[in-house]
């Protein structure tokens, strides 16, 4: 076997996720506002930021 933890800041128990983002997390799950694919272009924020960030002058982007 070949150890490829090297790096998993997990393995020893390091770098515990905040309490904050489990209970976002456990919001999120028990909403049932996410139990799905989301729509098959991306979702509209994921789609406008990057439009906004790859956009030049030269060749605008949209969200669209």
């Amino acid at each position: 076997m070949i150890s490829l933890s090297i790096g998993d800041p997990t393995v020893f128990g390091n770098f515990k996720t905040h309490p904050v983002v489990v209970e976002a997390v456990e919001e999120a799950v028990r909403s049932f506002s996410f139990n799905g694919y989301p729509p098959s272009v991306g979702v509209p924020q994921a789609r406008d930021a990057v439009a906004k960030k790859y956009t030049h002058p030269d060749a605008p982007l949209t969200a669209n």
